[in-house]
Order: structure tokens, then C-alpha cells, then sequence
């Protein structure tokens, strides 16, 4: 009898808050060091990057006209994740470095 595994990591962190960049490079240790132990799928928890934005439940978020509020969503949607859409089937902004071996 053959029996086909997955090594499958879940990683618990967290982001640099409020930071793409920052975040998608701590993503990449931790993808490349699951990899060196033999998963071959690597998860993450959802609103990793940016982060989870929590201040919408500590400063009255549901502000609409809040130049505060305006600010801080401006930012939030600049350092989420972006689809890209120059390439037809490219990654996400990124992720293109680990796309190098695996099967579509």
C-alpha cells in the first residue's frame, strides 16, 4: 500500500503592523524555514498583511467624514495585498520568489 503525504506547517505570527514590505519579508523566513523541514504547504492566519485592523473597534471606525479615520484607511489599503494585474497569472505582490518550483 502507497500512501501520499503532505507536510503541511501552520505558522502563528505576527506582521509588521501597517508594513507589506516588512511583513511579506518575515513571511519569507518563515516560509523558507518550513521548507528546510519538509512542508511542502505553509499556511498563514487570515489579515496577516497589513495586519488586522483593529482600530476600527477602538476609535470610532464607522466615522465616515473622520479625517483620522480617512488617514488611517488610506494607509491600510496601501499596504494590503495588491493583485497584480500587469501579468496575466502573476502572484501576488510579492510572492512571485515562490512561485519557482511550484506546480500550477
Amino acid at each position: 500500500m502507497t500512501t501520499d503525504l503532505l507536510t503541511v506547517a501552520a505558522v502563528q505570527m505576527s506582521p509588521v503592523w501597517l508594513d507589506r514590505a516588512g511583513t511579506i519579508a518575515k513571511v519569507a523566513e518563515r516560509v523558507t524555514a518550513a521548507a528546510a523541514q519538509g512542508a511542502m504547504l505553509v499556511t498563514f492566519g487570515e489579515a496577516l498583511i497589513p495586519g488586522y485592523p483593529f482600530w476600527l473597534e477602538r476609535t470610532d471606525g464607522a466615522r465616515f467624514e473622520s479625517p483620522v479615520q480617512k488617514a488611517l484607511h488610506a494607509h491600510y489599503l496601501d499596504q494590503a495585498v495588491q493583485m497584480a494585474r500587469e501579468k496575466p497569472g502573476q502572484t501576488l505582490d510579492g510572492f512571485d520568489q515562490f512561485r519557482d518550483g511550484v506546480d500550477a
